[in-house]
């Protein structure tokens, strides 16, 4: 059989830079680890109506970095095409959260100038290293703007597409590398040291 966890409450433990850090219930504890959480809400469902759409078209079933078919292509159906997501930031931690969002992308099509959405809802323009091939793109640091951390992407021209994969919201406030994490779903997990 397969081994279980759980636990009720919330604990702490030490991670790979020796702060200490606390984990859901239920959420195992690995001493020296990077503790990792995806704060998207729907980081391998980018039709769900969580998303907001503006003029992007989303097609399932592309071939991603790794081979499989879990990756989109998104396509702008109109000038400014975007598709954001939020996190709602909860009330104890709003003025300490720092953010960095990331995602695996590569130019399927177009010239236009693409941008990524920060966590302070300011834009990130990454068109100039927009290739056809996968290279993950990582969003400035910030705070979160008040009460809601963004993460998005925005394809100005009409018609122009990329392939997308894995997009991570994730907290980076205390930690010396500060570079997005390993990635994890919707959710949390606690991986080696990168």
């Amino acid at each position: 059989t397969d081994p279980t966890f759980t636990r009720a409450t919330a604990a702490t433990f030490e991670d790979f830079e020796g702060v200490i850090r606390t984990v859901e219930s239920s959420e195992p504890r690995f001493q020296g680890a990077r503790r990792v959480e995806n704060l998207v809400p729907f980081s391998e469902d980018l039709e769900n109506a969580g998303w907001f759409n503006d003029k992007i078209t989303v097609v399932t079933g592309i071939t991603d970095p790794d081979g499989g078919s879990t990756a989109f292509s998104i396509t702008a159906a109109g000038t400014m095409g975007q598709l954001v997501d939020t996190y709602p930031v909860p009330v104890p931690v709003r003025p300490i959260e720092l953010l960095r969002g990331s995602w695996y992308i590569k130019r399927r099509s177009g010239t236009g100038a693409i941008t990524l959405r920060n966590p302070n809802n300011t834009q990130l323009d990454i068109t100039a290293n927009i290739t056809t091939s996968w290279q993950r793109f990582a969003t400035n640091a910030a705070d979160a703007s008040y009460d809601t951390a963004y993460i998005g992407i925005n394809i100005a021209v009409s018609g122009d597409s990329l392939d997308v994969w894995h997009p991570q919201l994730e907290q980076i406030r205390g930690q010396t590398n500060q570079n997005p994490s390993e990635y994890v779903s919707t959710g949390v997990g606690t991986g080696p040291e990168l």
